[in-house]
């Protein structure tokens, strides 16, 4: 199993993402929606969380908070 981003390119999904076998993620915002930089297509398996920084000054509206 291969796991993939689908893109940031805000266009249909491409390679490595729409080849056979792998399992393309897209990016989503904080409310569900996908965010305007993630590629879209049929080839989506699943989603996760993206980040969302939709003010362009300032800090991050809503940024994707990460542990190690």
């Amino acid at each position: 199993m291969v796991v993939v981003a689908a893109g940031n390119e805000g266009l249909a999904v491409g390679t490595p993402a729409n080849c056979a076998g792998a399992i393309a993620v897209a990016g989503v915002r904080h409310s569900g929606t996908k965010v305007g930089y993630s590629d879209l297509g049929p080839q989506i398996a699943v989603s996760a969380p993206a980040g969302n920084c939709v003010n362009s000054t300032g800090p991050c509206l809503y940024p994707l908070l990460t542990t190690s």
